[in-house]
């Protein structure tokens, strides 16, 4: 039907316009809501030691200590990864909008995997490439698989899968440096075809490498080392404009003032505290990742096999488009090929980089604690980006091989996508309390404590003291200490101790230490000789709590993180 020489059958708003990647993007929705359901119902151990821990809490806990508890930001210790962007940028905005601590950080960590699919997408404006009708609902089907898959299994730490819903865990960072990446592109691209990039474009990417700067020193070695190289090496063949060169090293500077602004703005811990340069640390840093990696591969770890076969694959598609960009007479094949062969060979290199940086740079743990499991964490463009660019990679040949059957692809991965996470959705019992309203055990427990025994402030382990001050009722407030008993300062406030000195400056006065932590083996003796021996010990499961206060009235208010609303019945609490 025709309306002033226009159809209704053209409109971009036709429902067959929208409808398979609407049907794709609400089932990655419901599978994160079946992820969030999932959790809520799940053992408290698995929920406080994973994913809620203090590693994860410390984004919301900047936050709230700032804006809510008063303390100052200078007083605050940063790791030497802060990722400011997005990890804390998007915690701080979903804490600003659900006023939940808990909400706010899985929300952060939801976000990631959304940002994945994204970013992949990104990839195919940024080569100048038609819209594929496959590679979006494709997409977004393993984003639904892999969150079912966390869904069912999320206290499965051996694989690294679940990280991609946690902030503060190098996920975000790869997802800066994906960016970067994208943005790198797509300036190639503007530049070959004698446009300008524009100042929008340029500015966006400094921006990205400052912010990458700034949040994690893995952002160099991930997106700025693979831009260098390729853009240099492209240069010199005849493959890419001097000027697009030039913009692209433009990374370099950007990403230096992130750095600087980083030390300068905020207390960082420096490199040092993890790394080291010396032969040795470099020699058993080596041999630690060559044994963890080959014996995983060998074994047939899944992960391991996708870094092979996506290392593999953009090897042989980055030549094959370097060689055709080579003999090619047609400009716009010249160009077309030459910017394919820059994103393989920069994913690649990222991906290669990545695994040379924690090798070469001693990380302590390979080097130090000889754990390669645990170094993988840093790892997520050898590791995790292959889950998504493998079928990237799939879509984008179809589209080139089989041109027909790209709609019947998209339409099925995206009727999949939607109708999974409703199956697992209709078999999902609800919560008896959903995970905003719960309180950490441990939390609980101290929460009671403080209320027969009137304490306040205390010391305690790094795994217990962030829960423990975020989650009470009673304003309770617990900081981590090491070993000796002295001040943690990592992800944590000066400002928290110093409150706590003596009046004489000779150690702390405080209320109760909890010992036990599963990583910083408090001891009862460490806490007798700094403190003496406590009025009372108590015990909660494999906890000991000393109790040094012992005040008769009830504690003046103190200030206290975001109200957490709190069941009226508490969880049971897990024999360990």
């Amino acid at each position: 039907m025709r309306d002033g020489g226009s159809t209704l059958g053209s409109s971009p708003f036709r429902v067959g316009a929208w409808l398979p990647g609407g049907l794709a993007w609400l089932g990655l929705v419901l599978s994160l809501v079946l992820l969030y359901l999932r959790l809520s119902a799940e053992d408290p151990s698995i929920v406080w030691r994973v994913w809620l821990s203090s590693d994860t809490l410390y984004p919301v806990n900047v936050f709230t200590d700032v804006f809510h508890d008063g303390y100052g930001i200078s007083g605050w210790r940063f790791s030497i990864a802060p990722c400011w962007f997005p990890d804390l940028v998007a915690t701080g905005l979903f804490l600003a909008l659900t006023g939940n601590v808990v909400l706010a950080t899985l929300l952060a960590g939801f976000i990631q995997i959304v940002a994945l699919v994204l970013l992949f997408k990104a990839f195919r404006v940024a080569l100048g490439l038609p819209r594929q009708g496959a590679m979006g609902p494709i997409l977004l089907l393993v984003a639904v698989l892999l969150t079912i898959f966390v869904a069912n299994h999320p206290g499965l730490t051996d694989v690294d899968v679940f990280q991609l819903f946690l902030p503060q865990s190098h996920v975000g960072s790869v997802c800066v440096a994906l960016g970067g990446l994208a943005l790198g592109i797509a300036i190639a691209r503007r530049e070959g075809e004698g446009r300008s990039a524009g100042w929008t474009m340029v500015g966006g990417y400094v921006v990205l490498c400052v912010l990458g700067g700034m949040s994690n020193l893995l952002f160099l070695p991930n997106a700025l080392v693979p831009l260098t190289i390729v853009a240099v090496a492209f240069v010199l063949l005849g493959l890419l404009p001097r000027r697009a060169g030039a913009l692209l090293l433009l990374g370099w500077p950007a990403a230096v003032v992130g750095i600087f602004l980083n030390r300068t703005l905020f207390r960082v811990t420096d490199l040092a505290a993890q790394a080291g340069s010396s032969r040795a640390r470099i020699r058993t840093a080596l041999v630690v990742f060559t044994r963890g990696f080959f014996s995983n591969l060998l074994s047939g770890e899944p992960l391991h096999l996708a870094a092979v076969l996506w290392a593999v694959v953009c090897l042989a598609v980055g030549w094959l488009a370097l060689r055709s960009a080579l003999a090619s007479r047609s400009e716009d094949q010249r160009r077309t090929q030459s910017l394919a062969a820059m994103l393989f060979l920069c994913l690649f290199l990222s991906s290669a980089a990545g695994c040379a940086a924690i090798v070469l740079g001693g990380s302590n743990g390979l080097a130090v604690f000889k754990d390669y499991r645990w170094s993988m964490h840093y790892l997520h463009p050898t590791f995790l980006v292959p889950l998504f660019g493998l079928p990237a990679v799939g879509a984008w040949w179809l589209q080139r091989a089989r041109p027909r059957a790209v709609r019947w692809v998209g339409t099925a991965s995206s009727v999949a996508a939607c109708a999974l996470p409703v199956y697992a959705l209709a078999g999902t019992k609800p919560p008896a309390t959903l995970l905003q309203a719960q309180v950490p055990p441990m939390t609980q427990f101290m929460d009671e404590l403080a209320a027969r025994e009137h304490l306040r402030t205390g010391f305690a382990g790094y795994w217990q003291a962030r829960p423990i001050t975020l989650f009470s009722r009673t304003g309770l407030r617990a900081y981590a200490v090491d070993g000796s008993m002295t001040p943690l300062l990592w992800v944590s406030n000066l400002q928290w101790y110093q409150q706590l000195r003596r009046a004489d400056g000779k150690g702390f006065d405080v209320d109760f230490v909890v010992l036990d932590d599963p990583l910083w083996k408090l001891s009862r003796e460490a806490a007798v000789s700094v403190f003496g021996e406590p009025r009372r010990e108590v015990r909660f499961g494999g906890t000991r709590v000393l109790i040094y206060g012992g005040r008769q009235e009830a504690p003046s208010p103190v200030p206290g993180p975001v109200p957490v609303e709190v069941p009226t019945e508490a969880r049971p609490v897990p024999s360990r």
